[in-house]
């Protein structure tokens, strides 16, 4: 079971989200995600910027495939 405690801030103008923010211990959510692997190498930055990255990447791509025509 994974459960990822998350703290999210929105940011509105003219009724709809202009700015999301998300903020969540990375390396817990690794050690949930990855199992022992994650638990032990959750915490070395470069672990943690490689997911980062990963991330990053992910919403590129979708954002770019996913524009809203308000």
């Amino acid at each position: 079971m994974v459960i990822n405690k998350i703290h999210a801030e929105f940011e509105f103008r003219d009724g709809l989200i202009f700015r999301h923010r998300d903020a969540f211990n990375l390396h817990r959510w690794l050690g949930m995600a990855l199992g022992p692997v994650g638990a032990l190498l959750g915490w070395l930055p470069p672990m943690q910027s490689k997911v980062r990255a990963a991330a990053a990447a992910g919403l590129a791509k979708f954002s770019e495939t996913n524009t809203a025509n308000p």
